[in-house]
């Protein structure tokens, strides 16, 4: 017996001896390539544009032409396998989830963004929601992290699973989260009281024409979930920035402070006659920020 044991692990190292000596070997039906890299241990996935696929593996990430699956990047950073990869949905970023730890990466630089540290074993899948904004991560530490992509903070924490979680995804709409876990079940989560709202503008209003160096008062009416707006940030696009003097009522008027919808008052006074495009962002106390609305009139 002892020796079938041996020649059974003499031909085990030979076989191992011929692939590393890089002998060719006939592709299984249906294969296009080997990678050769490192062992594919995570999943590979597409850019949203069909252009690339990321492998993830035991070395770091391949980024590979989609086509001709010619190897265009490599991303070496993690200490350990790369168990699971993911793009934004505007194909800009590649998250990457290894053991403790999930990276966010350049996709066209391979340049390292930010590490989000918090799991504390292996985090087995990344998903990013479809407006890109927030990340998903499951871990064999049995919890489910959302992540803010902007600024890498953690937004929450969930638990529940009784076992790793190996699978997460949000719905089409980014409403709904689902988890999948060894323990046999498939949680789904509401995601929108889940991760704290950024402000909304609902909408600006202000006239097409204004004189030239009189104040002219405009309305901006908003919601905001968890009524901690802070501050207007409102940026020339267009125009001599100059001569543009914009008193957003935001930053004088406590009133607005714990409004979770309303409106508040700004004030323009432009001393040069020109047309102007002005951009307002709204920010609350976490840093979280509206989506821009941008707005043009003519000073005469």
């Amino acid at each position: 017996m002892r020796s079938r044991l041996l020649c059974a692990a003499g031909l085990i190292i030979s076989l191992v001896l011929v692939t590393l000596g890089q002998v060719e070997i006939p592709l299984p039906e249906g294969a296009v390539m080997r990678l050769g890299l490192g062992e594919i241990k995570g999943n590979v996935v597409f850019s949203p544009d069909g252009r690339y696929l990321a492998v993830g593996t035991s070395l770091g990430i391949e980024l590979r032409d989609s086509q001709t699956l010619e190897l265009v990047g490599f991303f070496a950073g993690h200490t350990d396998w790369v168990n699971s990869v993911a793009f934004s949905p505007d194909g800009r970023i590649l998250a990457s989830g290894s053991y403790k730890g999930i990276k966010l990466w350049d996709a066209a630089t391979g340049k390292e963004l930010r590490t989000l540290s918090g799991h504390t074993y292996d985090v087995n899948s990344v998903a990013f929601s479809p407006d890109g904004k927030t990340l998903a991560s499951g871990s064999n530490d049995w919890t489910i992290k959302l992540w803010d992509v902007a600024t890498g903070r953690e937004l929450r924490t969930l638990t529940g699973h009784t076992g790793n979680v190996h699978s997460v995804a949000f719905s089409p709409d980014g409403k709904t989260l689902a988890s999948g876990s060894g323990d046999g079940t498939v949680l789904l989560w509401d995601v929108t009281f889940l991760i704290p709202q950024p402000p909304t503008i609902v909408r600006v209003t202000f006239p097409s024409a204004v004189r030239l160096g009189q104040e002219q008062n405009g309305i901006v009416r908003f919601t905001d979930p968890d009524g901690d707006i802070v501050r207007a940030e409102f940026t020339v696009v267009e125009g001599d920035p100059a001569s543009i003097r914009v008193l957003p009522a935001l930053a004088f008027d406590p009133e607005v402070r714990g409004m979770t919808s309303g409106a508040f008052r700004f004030t323009v006074v432009v001393t040069k006659a020109q047309t102007v495009v002005l951009r307002l962002v709204l920010v609350d106390s976490a840093g979280r920020r509206s989506d821009p609305v941008e707005f043009t009139f003519r000073v005469e």
